[in-house]
């Protein structure tokens, strides 16, 4: 089990003197390492937060501890999933027997017996795992397990899918009523199942590997867990019967079964002892995928194929572990795949061989809500390939997103991600990521990336290798070999992003680093670390925020931190030469111890629909200027915003029906842009802040704080004195500038809550009034770093 919580903060990975280092760069800003832990939690609505995530984000420091502990787990050669349920649920008991083999000179039917003992065992506790859902909570299980992460390009081949396989299929579920759902499953029993099943199949899969079976032929047998077969024969076998238990021990074999699991077949072991086989299978889910059950793969030699679609090598609210011990292999899946877990683990483990990983997003290490996605790779030149479906327009028109290799994710903005892992031993290795890759996470989740050694290719599109964006934490750890980090945007390599942890640590050797923002960037109140440790590196692009950089956000600031301890580099940017310190932003830190921008790539052709047709109902108007303004899609937005104020009337009355519960950033800006010119809006928000629904009622005072209305500062009272919406009270305050609202705001100048008192400081920062200085003095002594960077940056600005 994981040790969560160390009494040490240092690690191999993070040195006691790498922790002197960030120490003193700080202590030129009279700041600490303890100025790194302040408050990252702000979407406190949130649900199904990982403890470890929340750990990080208040400690960064701790994360290289964290990333310590998966490495010695993940450095053998007998991987043992279960080590990682902790990182799911806490304290969890372990109360299971080990079911032994007992000799070895075991028949046919002592193992169909054995196996049929383990799946029966197994199927007690699943059975209690979801014991509390309705048989309807059961159908919106499974289909959540496929809608959640799909994308609505496939909806044609999912729509026929949930025909083949009689699913039923449901508008999309709403987060609250996911919630409620994975709220009645039960995952300390689906662990002691896990238990059970996996202590039964290494016990199986040691046995095999180490004593042969003295019969010869095949041998099957029918059970009410599916079908169980096994051929000693060498031969070349071609399968396509669907099996719960199948053991093949000579051949070149062809497997185009389903191995996967469901509520009605629960189980599978796959194991095979030779030969350099084919496995494939193009049903989305058939090739050795789990939802709601265990499923374990053992190939023990060849060269192997494996070809899937989506859901390949994955876990969904259950555990799936594959295992091949030798020979050079090829991956090829879809999304959610190649060591894809939620509500589970997912562990895919290669222990030598010249591997390919191919997939197209959600995949090679990814987990999504409670979820531990691993790939391991212990030996051999890999190529971790993602991409290649699904373009990320229109941010990154002609790009791919992947979200993978490394990579955690979660459900903004209600729902937690969980922790994906890639780690690679040994081996010149290739990462081609694309769009948020390379240990990276998005939404209170953890990415990471560990190798060990080899001369290593990181390529990436945006928000790359080391990136924690928005409430996340991401981690690319590179101990040895001349490696090269190229993304062609940032924020990366060691880059925080809104209320984020971002590092990358290279230990040794001569690297190559280029970037478009990162290296130490703490963007939007975040921290983001870079530290290379030894060798002669290269960082060659020209660009101003890289290298310890940190930027003024919503009146406070982030902290980026680049250290670079030895060796004699080259640096683009002008600022930054050896054995130096420089200091930029507002507060980056940089320092070696012994830049004009790149030019833009070239204009896309401008787009011919930037016009919107005025006479478009109303909604549809609606949903155009509430789409992302950037690029060729700019003036389509601008066009649709001004359709709305010249239909003031009918635009107003329709936002208010219909879209003040909005959770979507795009759709609030597009109602705040709105709002600024409306004349009709206004008249809707006495009835808006008495709305049954909260989420209405944040909007509404967001909203009148945007607009400086200073007119409802009494219904603010109110529900300040009822302890009611404070966070949204309290940030609308600070907007609408008057001597009131600082005295409203004076409540909270000692609250025990730091976002609180941070959202205080600010607003009064923002009123600038005799009577908001006057209180601002009582707060210059908080002991929160993001507190005491708005008076820095005050002083600064002096």
């Amino acid at each position: 089990m994981i040790f969560f919580f160390s009494v040490l903060i240092y690690s191999k990975t993070l040195s006691e003197n790498d922790i002197s280092l960030i120490d003193s760069l700080l202590a030129k800003k009279n700041l600490s390492t303890n100025d790194l832990n302040f408050e990252k939690d702000w979407a406190t609505s949130t649900k199904l937060k990982l403890p470890i995530v929340l750990k990080i984000l208040d400690e960064p420091l701790y994360f290289p501890v964290f990333v310590d502990s998966l490495k010695s787990m993940l450095n053998t050669k007998n991987p043992d999933i279960l080590k990682f349920s902790d990182i799911i649920i806490r304290n969890l008991s372990d109360s299971t027997k080990v079911c032994k083999l007992k000799n070895d000179n075991l028949t046919y039917s002592d193992i169909f017996d054995y196996v049929y003992t383990i799946f029966s065992k197994s199927f007690y506790y699943q059975q209690l795992a979801f014991i509390g859902l309705s048989n309807s909570d059961k159908q919106k299980l499974e289909f959540l397990s496929y809608d959640l992460h799909k994308e609505d390009k496939d909806f044609p081949k999912y729509k026929d899918l949930y025909a083949k396989k009689s699913i039923t299929q449901f508008d999309s579920l709403k987060n609250e009523e996911i919630i409620s759902l994975i709220s009645k499953i039960n995952f300390e029993y689906l662990y002691q199942g896990a238990l059970v099943f996996y202590r039964g199949f290494y016990e199986l899969k040691n046995f095999l590997q180490h004593n042969e079976i003295k019969q010869k032929g095949e041998w099957s047998r029918k059970t009410r867990y599916g079908n169980f077969f096994i051929s000693t024969i060498d031969k070349n076998n071609i399968y396509t019967k669907n099996y719960a238990f199948l053991l093949d021990t000579k051949g070149n074999d062809r497997y185009f079964s389903d191995f996967n699991t469901d509520f009605l077949h629960p189980f599978f072991y796959q194991i095979d002892l030779s030969g350099n086989d084919l496995y494939q299978n193009q049903n989305i889910g058939g090739l050795f995928s789990t939802r709601f059950g265990f499923g374990a793969s053992f190939d023990l030699n060849g060269n192997d194929t494996y070809r899937g679609n989506d859901y390949s090598f994955s876990a969904w609210c259950s555990y799936m572990l594959a295992m091949d011990m030798n020979g050079s292999d090829y991956y090829q899946a879809g999304l959610h795949s190649l060591g894809a877990a939620t509500l589970g683990i997912s562990y895919l483990f290669d222990a030598n061989g010249n591997d390919i990983y191919n997939a197209s997003e959600f995949a090679e290490g990814f987990a999504s809500v409670l979820g531990v996605g691993i790939i391991a790779d212990l030996g051999g030149n890999d190529v971790y390939y993602c991409g290649g479906k699904y373009l990320h327009a229109p941010l990154a028109p002609n790009d791919y997103r992947t979200m993978s290799q490394g990579y955690g994710f979660g459900i903004r903005p209600d729902i937690g991600g969980g922790v994906g892992v890639l780690y690679d031993k040994s081996g010149n290795d290739y990462y081609d990521g694309g769009v948020f890759s390379i240990g990276g996470a998005y939404w209170y989740a953890l990415g990471i990336v560990i190798d060990e050694n080899g001369n290593d290719f990181y390529n990436s599109v945006y928000y790359p290798q080391g990136s924690g964006i928005h409430l996340a934490a991401g981690f690319l750890l590179d101990e040895n070999g001349e490696d090269s980090y190229y993304s062609k945007h940032g924020p990366g390599m060691g880059a925080g992003h809104d209320f984020s942890v971002g590092f990358l640590i290279d230990k040794k050797g001569n690297d190559t680093y280029s970037v478009e923002g990162g290296l130490g960037l703490g963007l939007t109140n975040s921290v983001g670390i870079f530290i290379d440790g030894e060798g002669d590196d290269k960082y060659v692009r020209k660009y101003p925020k890289n290298l310890g950089w940190a930027n003024k956000s919503r009146s406070t600031a982030g902290l980026g931190i680049f250290i670079d301890k030895s060796g004699n580099d080259e640096y683009a940017n002008d600022y930054a030469k050896n054995n130096s310190f420089w200091q930029r932003g507002y507060f980056g830190f940089a320092v070696d111890l012994k830049g004009e921008k790149t030019k833009e790539k070239e204009s896309e052709k401008k787009a011919d629909d930037t016009l919107v047709d005025s006479l478009l109902a109303i909604e549809n108007i609606f949903e155009i200027a509430s789409g992302w303004g950037v690029n060729n899609n700019a003036k389509r937005v601008d066009a649709a915003l001004d359709i709305l104020i010249k239909r003031d009337k009918e635009a107003a009355k329709y936002i208010a029906e219909n879209k003040m519960n909005t959770k979507s950033g795009l759709v609030y800006r597009a109602i705040k842009k709105f709002a600024k010119k409306s004349k009709e809006i206004k008249k809707y928000f006495p009835t808006l802040l008495g709305d049954s629904d909260t989420l209405v009622v944040k909007n509404t005072i967001a909203l009148i704080g945007e607009l400086k209305d200073s007119s409802y500062l009494e219904t603010f009272k109110t529900f300040l004195n009822k302890n009611k919406f404070v966070k949204s009270v309290l940030s609308a305050l600070g907007n609408i500038k008057s001597d009131e609202s600082a005295e409203l705001l004076s409540r909270y100048v000692n609250s025990k809550n730091e976002i609180y008192r941070v959202i205080v400081a600010k607003g009064l920062f923002k009123i600038n009034s005799a009577k908001a200085k006057e209180i601002l003095e009582k707060m210059k002594k908080d002991n929160s770093f993001l507190i005491k960077a708005m008076f820095m940056i005050k002083e600064e600005k002096k």
